[in-house]
């Protein structure tokens, strides 16, 4: 099929796909998972002037003030709760209502070298997603009882690094400026550092590891065409065999000896 008519992949962004976590006191970032709405107003700044030589004014997008309606269903006992209660019952302000913001774009995963996975590429492995990081200030808004919410909201203050997020097993995000990502170093995989020994070093039997003996030694690397071993036990099999022709070539002088001994007596 011609590239030019291939008809492009595309993917429904989910909303479980766009995670909003607030940093608590711990400095851990705490997912907002009880929520029923997750709306990301971008509230643009703009401003108009009217230019003389122009008919009509221009109007110039200048910034961005982003902010985040929430409301959050009350499970007492929940992180992202008991978290939000705190700053409603302490009625925190100033600098005790700030706390850090990271917004992770789940669908717009990267690979090693930082650079965006294609929709529907399979084949190429996630380190991570596209991600914000900002100071926020928290604002309740108020408790609705009957509903059983506590609605917020999150008002980005400062500016945003952009940059990239990995979220380990238990879902916790780690942030890295995007112009400080560097691809992560992986752990050896299991029996990748097994010393392989000199051709000429005599190992003790036993030392070997559980792939060296599969492969016919009593040690080796467990690399296919590398096995020490096996060149140990054939130099001890050759020595049995020469043992072996020795005791042959003697037998027949023992029996002469023992027949000319028994004719004499």
């Amino acid at each position: 099929m011609d590239a030019v008519t291939a008809k492009k992949k595309t993917q429904l962004v989910r909303k479980h796909k766009i995670g909003l976590f607030l940093q608590n006191e711990l400095s851990e970032f705490i997912r907002m998972k009880k929520s029923t709405s997750l709306t990301l107003s971008m509230n643009p700044v703009e401003e108009e002037t009217d230019y003389i030589a122009d008919e009509s004014p221009s109007t110039e997008l200048t910034d961005y003030k982003p902010s985040i309606d929430q409301d959050l269903v009350m499970y007492a006992g929940e992180e992202d709760y008991e978290m939000m209660w705190k700053y409603m019952y302490e009625l925190r302000t100033g600098s005790d209502a700030h706390t850090d913001c990271m917004i992770v774009f789940m669908h717009r995963p990267v690979d090693a070298q930082g650079n965006d996975i294609p929709v529907g590429d399979e084949s190429a492995e996630v380190v991570g997603y596209r991600a914000w990081l900002t100071n926020s200030i928290i604002s309740v808004q108020d408790m609705n009882a009957t509903e059983k919410k506590l609605n917020f909201k999150v008002l980005f203050g400062g500016g945003i690094t952009k940059g990239i997020a990995t979220v380990n097993e238990e879902g916790s995000p780690a942030f890295t400026p995007a112009d400080k990502w560097k691809p992560p170093v992986k752990a050896p995989e299991p029996g990748s550092g097994t010393v392989t020994p000199n051709p000429g070093d005599i190992v003790p039997p036993g030392t070997g590891d559980n792939s060296g003996t599969e492969q016919g030694g009593t040690t080796g690397t467990g690399t296919e065409g590398e096995n020490p071993g096996t060149e140990e036990t054939n130099t001890g099999t050759d020595e049995t065999e020469q043992g072996l022709e020795d005791n042959q070539d003697t037998t027949p002088e023992n029996e002469y000896q023992t027949e000319q001994g028994e004719s004499e007596v």
